[in-house]
């Protein structure tokens, strides 16, 4: 799958898989605060993001969805780990981000 491949692999597509459509908010939820988790220092951390919520990050992967599991239930979710360098990655899929300074309009 293509989230195991590093941040910036050569491999990682231009465009977004679709496979990972039925992910997709969630994917864009992660990209999206992926700067105030970096600012709030999560990073190696995982996050785990339920529709347009990231829902506290934890050390390990497992207890990360341990918490998932309790919280959704078989729903969907996704565990990911807080990684800057996702940043530059996802935006070939999502686009640039705003400041996080600047009003969103």
């Amino acid at each position: 799958m293509i989230m195991r491949l590093p941040p910036g692999h050569p491999a990682w597509p231009t465009e977004f898989p679709e496979k990972l459509a039925p992910l997709r908010t969630e994917i864009e939820t992660y990209y999206r605060e992926l700067p105030r988790l970096l600012e709030e220092g999560e990073e190696g951390r995982y996050a785990v993001v339920k529709g347009n919520t990231v829902h506290r990050a934890w050390d390990t992967y497992r207890d990360a969805l341990q918490y998932g599991y309790d919280k959704f239930g078989m729903e969907q979710f996704l565990v990911q780990v807080v990684d800057g360098r996702f940043l530059d990655t996802m935006s070939k899929w999502f686009g640039p981000l705003p400041e996080l300074n600047q009003e969103i309009t």
